[in-house]
């Protein structure tokens, strides 16, 4: 297991890095940061009800766009409000 962290961890600092976003952003402060968007269901709909403007201009520069698309999750109806 301790493994398997240590591994996603560097994962998610490269992708930081290659972004250019270390001074703004560490592996953890991403997790907390996409941690508020919500994807609720109904039966066998399910729906993205919020993404932060300041999670999509992040998920932008770390090339993340699957991460929000609905395809990805095999969700319906995906919706973004402009939160701030």
């Amino acid at each position: 297991m301790g493994f398997l962290c240590f591994y996603l961890y560097y994962r998610i600092l490269n992708r930081i890095k290659k972004a250019g976003m270390t001074a703004h952003l560490s592996p953890h402060g991403l997790l907390l940061k996409l941690s508020k968007v919500y994807a609720v269901g109904n039966g066998e709909e399910r729906a993205i009800t919020e993404v932060p403007k300041q999670v999509r201009k992040i998920a932008e520069r770390l090339e993340l766009g699957t991460f929000l698309m609905r395809e990805e999750f095999g969700l319906k109806n995906a919706h973004s409000r402009h939160a701030s």
